[in-house]
């Protein structure tokens, strides 16, 4: 018989039994493992002390208690900001401005605080480990206080600023002439421009200089401009009433009104630049011609005549008419349909210049005249102003009325008798003797007033 031959090896059941063991033991080990480095890593994340990889803005942080990282981060913050002094040139000029005039700050108690707690925040395992064993070198940034900056640099730069100053018209008091003053160049910088160029070398840290280009700055109204532009355009003169108190407040309106301006695009109200007439300022009563059927004795009569002197002036000037009010009838210094009322706060003279130049308003009074000019861009054209009677208004027959205000036998006229019109006003614009455009001013109906009598009852 063969010998059967001996099988070599382990049985089925040995071996699972090996396998088992191994995996358990290769879990028991990553366990361990896993403890220990969790244990490490709450050693670390525990402890009362900055992680030794902890850095902010490269300084050295690792191992101290939050207190001393606090005093060392303060430290270095108060050096760096120290460090900043950044020149700023303009004009021949030059000063050099610190931290604390740029409003640059940083909280490095707050990043000390950050940094403290960066790898004792809790979280996942793996995020912890990296957190504990990486370097980590945090950002303490500057900031800047932008009012703070512009505020000081703009206040340097102003110093040296010389603005541009236009050509302007003075009047003569005396000889009611006027003269026109020199225009000058002016020189400025980009003041914004400058500032972010300032705030620019805080952020990265440095202190090279930022020099302000130096911007030549015109005039809006040069002196030949304004000479060529200020001619007499427009003027009006009336004859003043031999009456000392009409001529005292035509004096107080004439010395407000004379040497206004009038600028491009703005509409000018003579009761805003003379404002209320009051006794304060030196205005006394006179005879003035207001809505009622007669005069009457009126703080301040008399102003209605530079209104209407000015506007007359205005018609001539070619003035915009924004406002213009009538008399409840005419009075004798103005033909009819050109005079205008002047009362606060509720009639006024608004004007409107509507060229690309300002209009000047000088006012003299001389010989019993009250004289009225306007100087402006020249209009090119003449101006005729033509008053178109429309229709002449009988007033009704007197009338007789009983009155126990007089003694018996007593007549007296309470109202006077006055004819009505209806005037119409226009612009003509003439080129070389020919009417081009007609322009209607104002339609006025002044009411026609019977004759009224009071006969005494009394």
């Amino acid at each position: 018989m063969k010998a059967r031959k001996k099988k070599t090896g382990m049985k089925g059941p040995d071996k699972r039994w090996l396998v088992t063991n191994a995996i358990i033991m290769g879990i028991l080990f990553t366990v361990i493992i896993c403890a220990g480095a969790f244990s490490g890593i709450k050693r670390v994340t525990s402890q009362e002390t900055y992680a030794k990889n902890m850095k902010v803005n490269g300084v050295e942080l690792g191992g101290l208690t939050l207190e001393e990282g606090e005093a060392r981060l303060i430290a270095y913050q108060e050096e760096r900001l120290q460090n900043i002094a950044v020149p700023v040139r303009y004009a021949g000029h030059e000063h050099v401005f610190t931290a604390e005039e740029l409003g640059v700050s940083s909280n490095a108690q707050d990043m000390a605080r950050t940094a403290f707690s960066y790898n004792k925040q809790g979280g996942a395992l793996l995020e912890n480990f990296t957190r504990t064993f990486d370097d980590v070198d945090l950002v303490l940034e500057l900031t800047v206080n932008e009012q703070v900056l512009q505020r000081n640099v703009k206040a340097f730069l102003s110093e040296y600023v010389v603005q541009a100053e236009d050509a302007k018209v003075v009047f003569d008091e005396e000889t009611h002439s006027i003269a026109v003053t020199e225009s000058r160049e002016g020189v400025t910088t980009d003041m914004d421009a400058v500032c972010g160029l300032v705030a620019a070398r805080v952020k990265s840290e440095s202190n090279s200089p930022v020099t302000a280009e130096e911007q030549v700055q015109q005039p809006d109204f040069t002196t030949d401009e304004v000479r060529d532009n200020t001619m007499l355009i427009g003027e009006c003169t009336t004859q003043l009433l031999d009456d000392e108190n009409r001529l005292t407040n035509i004096r107080l309106v004439s010395d407000a009104l004379n040497g206004a301006m009038i600028k491009p695009g703005e509409n000018f109200s003579l009761n805003a630049l003379v404002g209320q007439r009051t006794e304060e300022k030196g205005y006394v009563r006179a005879d003035a011609f207001y809505d009622g059927t007669e005069s009457s004795s009126e703080l301040g009569g008399g102003a209605c005549q530079v209104a209407t002197t000015l506007y007359n002036a205005a018609l001539r000037a070619d003035l915009e008419i924004v406002d213009r009010a009538r008399h409840a009838f005419p009075p004798g210094y103005v033909e009819l349909g050109r005079d205008a009322m002047l009362s606060w706060d509720d009639k006024d003279l608004v004007l409107g210049n509507k060229t690309d130049y300002p209009i000047y308003i000088g006012v003299q009074i001389a010989g019993g005249e009250l004289n009225v000019k306007l100087y402006g861009q020249p209009i090119g054209y003449d101006i005729d102003i033509e008053t178109k009677k429309l229709r002449e208004i009988s007033p009704p027959g007197e009338k007789v009325v009983q009155s126990d205000e007089y003694p018996a036998g007593e007549t007296v006229v309470t109202q006077a008798e006055r004819i009505g019109y209806e005037v119409e006003v226009y612009r003509n614009y003439i080129n070389n003797d020919v009417v081009v455009e007609r322009e209607l001013i104002s339609y006025d109906y002044y009411p026609e007033m019977r004759r009224i009598v009071a006969e005494g009852t009394g």
